[in-house]
């Protein structure tokens, strides 16, 4: 017999997949799926949260009990610039900060489409630059995310080398996730239609 949580996640799963198949979905409707499946995550015990302006940048400390104050994770959420966001990231990012012992600052940067490229680097570099800024030094400072994030964390580190500013200590980067929703989402886009 499946167990409660199993039962919640395919519940959820399959609300997901039915409204993914309407070919008239507008992106908010997509975001706001994407946000669902993403609560649907293991909440990291022992991690606080707090919303904070990161130089003009929307962005979320997470921070686990005992940490280290001095090194940070600036995250970079998922979602090829389009769907998600910092919360839907906040939970992932917590446990990365956990297990590493350090806080992590999770990005809300600005999206696409109402947001041409490369406001979205631009952020992560304001981001960065009010780390340096808040006394971080960038030997404490990782940057880091997954798919679209993890490109970021590099194109941060080019953009740092080429204006010589002294880059983050480490780039962690994760591989991109892909299950139904996404090869859903992949398809339609391929169709012309969000």
């Amino acid at each position: 017999m499946a167990s409660k949580q199993s039962n919640h996640l395919a519940e959820v799963l399959g609300a997901a997949q039915d409204r993914l198949r309407n070919p008239d979905l507008e992106l908010p409707t997509v975001r706001d799926i994407c946000e669902a499946v993403a609560a649907l995550a293991k909440e990291p015990e022992g991690v606080t949260y707090a919303e904070v302006d990161a130089g003009g940048v929307p962005a979320l400390w997470c921070i686990p009990e005992g940490s280290d104050v001095d090194s940070v994770l600036l995250h970079c959420h998922a979602g090829g610039t389009v769907v998600f966001s910092m919360n839907s990231d906040r939970k992932a990012a917590g446990h990365l900060a956990k297990a590493a012992g350090i806080r992590a600052l999770v990005l809300d940067f600005r999206r696409s489409p109402e947001n041409k490229f490369p406001a979205q680097q631009d952020d992560v570099e304001t981001a960065y630059r009010w780390l340096l800024a808040q006394g971080y030094r960038p030997e404490k400072i990782a940057s880091g995310g997954h798919s679209v994030g993890g490109n970021l964390a590099v194109s941060l580190a080019i953009r740092l080398r080429d204006q010589s500013i002294a880059l983050p200590a480490a780039i962690l980067l994760s591989l991109r996730v892909k299950g139904r929703l996404h090869n859903q989402q992949q398809k339609r886009c391929r169709h012309g239609s969000n």
